[in-house]
């Protein structure tokens, strides 16, 4: 599905914009959302998946008008937000069932299916138990089982991997790679390594303004000769904290292994950039850092 955002700006009772003048597209594969707290993240998940109508700007899918004729595109979404809500007397199988014939999936295929997706996300073992009585990981799952069950076009997730342990993400990525080759993805998280592992794109916002589209490469590209690393003592890694955007720390043995940007380095090696150092350049007021 191909999406299109237009000059979108949304604001809420307050008039203070919480977007502004958003535009880019979107089209098959696996697009990172990235963001501080704030930043505008979720009021654009929640646009894309017409829960909220913006004040302004156009929004279409695949030529269709999304804010004129929005249950067109919700047959073809699948979305799962940052705060989900459950039937908690239903077991997961009956919860997805009432998914299911929500969102006008064949009824002829609907166990099958169900059980399919169940599988995906290793909950078919538990598919009696009430909603109330899992844990926050596997409620997590079901909500992921729920957005995938109509086979959706347009995926919209909002924070998917929070409660999963390091297993469930792993498989989760794995599933969204899989689905990428003909589904249009949008994923939000704060875990950045998953962005950088699986997503092709990322979007940066601030602020509520983009502040980056492109290739997850070319903004990593972006820090490329300005990040640094140095194995300092404990007691001068304040004077190296004032002086420079630290964006890791990592503790060996009685002396740190401290990360950090800048133009004109006084300690350390240059060191290979990831995505979290360009995050946090590129959300960081870090003039007087590097100049």
């Amino acid at each position: 599905m191909k999406i299109n955002l237009n000059a979108i700006s949304h604001s809420y009772d307050n008039n203070k914009n919480c977007l502004t003048n958003i535009t880019l597209q979107l089209n098959k594969g696996i697009t990172g959302l990235l963001g501080v707290n704030g930043a505008g993240k979720s009021s654009l998940l929640n646009i894309l998946a017409t829960v909220i109508k913006p004040k302004r700007g156009q929004y279409t899918a695949d030529g269709l008008d999304a804010l004129l004729t929005p249950f067109e595109i919700r047959n073809h979404l699948g979305y799962l937000p940052q705060n989900m809500g459950y039937i908690p007397e239903l077991s997961v199988f009956e919860f997805l069932k009432y998914m299911s014939l929500l969102k006008g999936c064949n009824p002829k295929q609907m166990k099958e299916n169900i059980n399919f997706h169940l599988e995906n996300v290793n909950l078919l073992g538990a598919k009696d138990r009430k909603l109330k009585s899992l844990s926050g990981g596997m409620k997590q799952r079901v909500g992921i089982a729920q957005a995938l069950i109509n086979q959706p076009r347009l995926l919209i997730l909002d924070e998917p991997v929070v409660g999963l342990d390091p297993n469930e993400r792993n498989t989760f990525n794995q599933l969204l790679s899989k689905l990428a080759k003909d589904t249009t993805i949008i994923l939000s998280s704060h875990i950045i390594d998953d962005i950088e592992n699986i997503c092709e794109n990322v979007i940066l916002l601030e602020a509520g303004v983009i502040k980056y589209t492109g290739s997850v490469l070319e903004l990593i590209k972006s820090v490329n000769g300005l990040v640094y690393e140095a194995l300092v003592s404990r007691e001068s890694f304040d004077e190296l904290n004032n002086n420079y955007l630290i964006t890791r720390v990592k503790p060996v043995q009685d002396r740190l292994l401290v990360r950090y940007i800048s133009n004109r380095p006084e300690n350390g090696a240059v060191s290979s950039p990831c995505l979290e150092d360009a995050f946090i350049y590129k959300t960081k007021n870090i003039t007087a850092h590097v100049e």
